[in-house]
């Protein structure tokens, strides 16, 4: 007869909801080679949706614990004294409860490795000191007609 009848569903015969949800989310940082906890490494994570900054420090056991984390994709960058920048451009955290970082120690020059450089340094520099007033005093005797 030519009609049709409509009926209303909801959302769920269709698909699936997604809820976003929050997480507690620990970290652990620890130097690559030696498994040394860090204890004050600086950990921030950017959401990459809205800019938000979510930040915190390390304890004596090198964890900190971000309570009620937001579920999305984030920049992850971690900092600590006498070691390189640990960066993550881009993470998803989707309800994990943990996550383990090891981070790689800075080269630090040593006291006789920096003594050795200034010493260096101070030669070229009373070498070319003394390059100078050679060539003064060649050109000054030169340029009066002074020969020897």
């Amino acid at each position: 007869d030519g009609e049709s009848t409509c009926t209303l569903g909801s959302a769920l015969d269709y698909g699936i909801l997604l809820v976003p949800g929050k997480g507690d989310f620990e970290f652990t940082v620890k130097g690559l080679n030696t498994d040394r906890l860090l204890w004050n490494a600086m950990i921030t994570l950017t959401d990459k949706d809205t800019d938000q900054e979510y930040s915190g420090q390390t304890d004596n056991n090198g964890k900190h614990k971000f309570t009620d984390l937001p579920y999305g994709t984030y920049s992850l960058k971690i900092t600590c004294n006498g070691y390189q920048t640990y960066t993550e451009s881009s993470y998803d955290y989707h309800g994990q409860v943990e996550k383990s970082v090891s981070m790689v120690e800075k080269v630090i020059p040593t006291f006789y490795g920096m003594t050795t450089y200034h010493a260096l340094m101070m030669l070229g520099v009373g070498v070319g000191l003394a390059l100078v007033l050679i060539s003064y005093t060649l050109v000054r005797r030169n340029w009066k007609g002074i020969k020897e």
